[in-house]
């Protein structure tokens, strides 16, 4: 089996239509279209299990950057997921606030109180 990655399609279509135009140039074995975890709206990409190597390629020649409904689509081999940390992209947000809010500190720290005088102003005297 080979998986393929489909994108750029409408938001309308069903895991039926992609079946049935796929089906008609090789063995499907599997569609997933992918949709939002919210709202249940399709992310407009899917997944497409091909039985065999040559069937995947015929897919690939027959629908990348071809027209399906309207738009061109993106069709390539799917590559492997990547491992993503759990948090993913918050816990780099929070790493940034934290430095960010680390650096505001010192730079309060640093600035003289109401009526004293800076540093720099003392060396004139």
């Amino acid at each position: 089996m080979k998986n393929l990655y489909v994108g750029n399609l409408p938001h309308s279509t069903t895991e039926a239509e992609l079946r049935g135009v796929f089906e008609a140039h090789g063995a499907v074995e599997k569609v997933s279209l992918v949709t939002d975890r919210e709202t249940g709206r399709s992310r407009g990409f899917a997944f497409v299990e091909m039985a065999s190597q040559e069937d995947a390629s015929k897919a690939i020649t027959m629908f990348h950057q071809k027209d399906f409904q309207g738009r061109a689509l993106t069709v390539n081999e799917a590559r492997p997921r990547e491992e993503r940390p759990a948090g993913g992209r918050l816990v780099e947000d929070a790493e940034v606030a934290c430095a960010g809010l680390q650096l505001l500190v010192l730079v309060v720290a640093e600035r003289p109180v109401d009526g004293e005088r800076a540093e720099d102003d003392h060396e004139d005297e």
